[in-house]
C-alpha cells in the first residue's frame, strides 16, 4: 500500500514540476516579444 502512495506522490510531484516549467517558458517568451515589440516601436519612432 505504501508503495502506491510514494509512487502517487513521486508522479504528482513531477506534473507540478512540469506545469511549472511550462508556466515559466511561457512568461519568458512573452516578455521577450513584449521586449521586442518596444525595441521595433523606438525604431519606427526614429523614421
Amino acid at each position: 500500500m505504501s508503495v502506491i502512495v510514494v509512487v502517487v506522490l513521486l508522479v504528482a510531484v513531477v506534473l507540478l514540476g512540469y506545469f511549472i516549467s511550462v508556466s515559466n517558458t511561457e512568461i519568458r517568451l512573452r516578455n521577450l516579444v513584449k521586449a521586442q515589440q518596444e525595441v521595433c516601436q523606438a525604431n519606427f519612432d526614429k523614421m
